[in-house]
C-alpha cells in the first residue's frame, strides 16, 4: 500500500472518525482496505494517531456457475447451431437480424463482470447482460444491487422467488457454451475444472431473462439467469461444497425449453441434471483463483496435472 494512499485515507480519517476504501495491496486488485483512526488531543496540542489498516483480499471465485468459455466467435455457425428452433427469417443469411456483432473468443469470461452474450430464444438470437434485473425493479441502485444475486436461479425454487416466478414461465432461453468452469476444494485449497460435453462443441445451458427499463435515462437492458440443478455424480466430486451444477440441455430438450407451451410441472421436469457420461473434465491452472491475474487466455483451459489431486473419473 503506497504512503501517498494512506496519508489521503488519514486525512479524510480524522473528519469523519472512520473510513473504507478499496484498491491495489500486494497486487490483489479489488481489496477492501479498513482503516481505523483513534485521535487524541490533549491541552498542549500534541496529537496522538492511531490507525488499524486491515486488508481483506476477494474471495476466490469458485461458486456455482459463474464462469464460462465461449469459442465460438463466427456467427454464421451460432445460427447454423440453432436454426431448427429459431424464426423462418433468422434461417435467411442476409436478413437483417441476422447481422449478430461479431464476438472475441472466451476463454475465461466471470459473471461477475456481467458480460453481454448472446441468448437464443423464440424471437431469435438477443444480446443479454449476465445478471437478472427484474422488470419491477424501481430504480438503477436496486438493481445494481440485485442483479449481483441474480447470476444464477436455483431450479428447485425458481416458481417461488420473487426475481423469477413470473419470467420462468414464458421467457426462457439458452445460453451457448464451449464449457465452463468449477472449483474443487481439496485439502484446503481450490483447483479450478474445465467441465464440458464429450460429443459438442457447443451446448446450452438453459436460462430465464427478462427486460427493465431506467425510468431515468429511458436505457432498456436485457438481462438473464443462468438455471442450477443438483450436481450429478461427476460433478459432486469437483463442485464438492455447494454440490451444484448449472442446467445442461440436450439437443433434443433445447426446443421444448424456449418453447411458451410447457405449465409449471412440464418445466420442472426439465430441471435435472445433466448425465455425467456424457460430459468430461480436467484440472486446470490455479491461476485462474484470482480476479487480478488476466484470466481470458488459451492457459485457462488447457489441461493442469497436480500429483497431489485424486482421478475424478468422468
Amino acid at each position: 500500500m503506497c504512503p501517498e494512499r494512506i496519508s489521503i485515507i488519514v486525512n479524510n480519517a480524522i473528519n469523519i472518525g472512520k473510513v473504507t476504501a478499496s484498491g491495489t495491496v500486494g497486487g490483489i486488485n479489488n481489496a477492501s482496505i479498513k482503516v481505523k483512526v483513534k485521535v487524541k488531543v490533549k491541552v498542549k496540542v500534541k496529537v496522538k494517531i492511531k490507525i488499524k489498516i486491515k486488508i481483506k483480499a476477494p474471495k476466490l471465485s469458485g461458486k456455482m456457475c459463474y464462469s464460462v468459455a465461449y469459442l465460438e466467435k463466427k456467427q454464421s455457425r451460432l445460427i447454423e447451431r440453432y436454426k431448427n428452433m429459431l424464426p423462418p427469417e433468422w434461417k435467411d443469411p442476409i436478413h437483417p437480424k441476422n447481422k449478430l456483432d461479431q464476438l472475441p473468443e472466451y476463454y475465461f469470461l466471470s459473471a461477475f463482470t456481467h458480460p453481454e452474450l448472446p441468448i437464443v430464444t423464440g424471437e431469435g438470437i438477443r444480446m443479454k447482460e449476465w445478471g437478472l434485473i427484474p422488470f419491477w425493479v424501481k430504480d438503477e441502485e436496486k438493481g445494481t444491487k440485485i442483479r449481483k444475486g441474480t447470476l444464477n436461479a436455483v431450479g428447485e425454487t425458481v416458481f417461488e422467488k420473487p426475481s423469477y416466478r413470473s419470467i420462468i414461465r414464458s421467457k426462457r432461453g439458452l445460453l451457448p457454451v464451449s464449457g465452463f468452469f468449477e472449483w474443487r476444494d481439496y485439502n484446503g485449497k481450490k483447483y479450478p475444472y474445465y467441465i464440458r460435453l464429450k460429443d459438442h462443441d457447443l451446448f446450452s445451458l438453459a436460462c430465464i431473462f427478462d427486460s427493465w427499463i431506467n425510468k431515468q435515462s429511458g436505457e432498456i437492458i436485457e438481462s438473464f439467469s443462468v438455471m442450477t440443478t443438483p450436481a450429478n455424480t461427476m460433478m459432486e466430486a469437483i463442485h464438492n461444497r455447494k454440490k451444484r451444477m448449472p442446467l445442461i440441455l440436450s439437443l433434443e430438450k433445447e426446443k421444448e425449453w424456449i418453447g411458451n407451451h410447457l405449465n409449471e410441472q412440464e418445466v420442472l421436469e426439465l430441471i435435472k441434471p445433466f448425465d455425467s457420461n456424457r460430459m468430461e473434465a480436467y484440472p486446470v491452472s490455479r491461476r485462474l483463483n484470482y480476479s487480478g491475474n488476466n484470466r481470458n487466455t488459451p492457459e485457462a483451459i488447457q489441461k493442469k496435472n497436480y500429483p497431489e489431486l485424486p482421478v475424478i473419473q468422468s
